[in-house]
């Protein structure tokens, strides 16, 4: 591996016909998963909705799965976006994402109580990632509303969270944020 570069890549790949290249790439859909979502949501726009709601569901599985408890192990939930986020160049799609991975983590204490230190720090920071995210796209208006309830439902949350939340919307909007709605 220690050879390998994207020009040594392209140099195989040009020695390569049409119908090599197209052997190449069906060879690795077929043994790579993430390669098979990411032309997924290249070749079907209801396919890149499919592909959004299997990451979804990993996420969402972490806070609360069909059976049992939630294992809150938030670093499969982060390789999850991380993975979407290679895959999708659809902002919206990234962004809702996102949020819900947000608003899970919030539900998550919302039902349960206290969690961790490092979901109420994966809040802080998700939370303005999401902000900047949807700014960068252009896209903030789109989830005007989903962000800026979400300081409001963290109001009653431990290690000051609410505060940040708050701070962090105000610093952004330069407007208080709007009271929640409970999921």
């Amino acid at each position: 591996m220690a050879n390998f570069s994207v020009t040594a890549l392209k140099t195989y790949l040009s020695e390569k016909n049409e119908k090599e290249l197209i052997n190449e790439i069906a060879e690795l859909v077929k043994l790579f998963p993430e390669v098979k979502s990411y032309y997924s949501t290249k070749l079907s726009p209801e396919d890149a909705i499919t592909v959004m709601e299997k990451y979804r569901k990993i996420i969402t599985d972490q806070f609360f799965p069909d059976r049992g408890h939630g294992k809150l192990r938030l670093s499969i939930s982060t390789k999850a976006l991380n993975d979407f986020m290679k895959i999708s160049k659809n902002p919206v799609h990234v962004a809702d994402l996102m949020l819900s991975y947000l608003e899970n983590c919030i539900k998550f204490i919302d039902e349960y109580g206290d969690g961790p230190e490092s979901l109420y720090t994966r809040i802080e920071t998700l939370y303005k990632k999401a902000i900047d995210y949807t700014e960068k796209n252009n896209i903030t208006e789109v989830f005007k509303d989903r962000i800026s309830v979400i300081p409001d439902t963290c109001r009653n949350f431990g290690y000051g969270i609410y505060d940040v939340i708050s701070d962090t919307y105000i610093g952004y909007f330069k407007i208080k944020p709007k009271a929640a709605r409970r999921w």
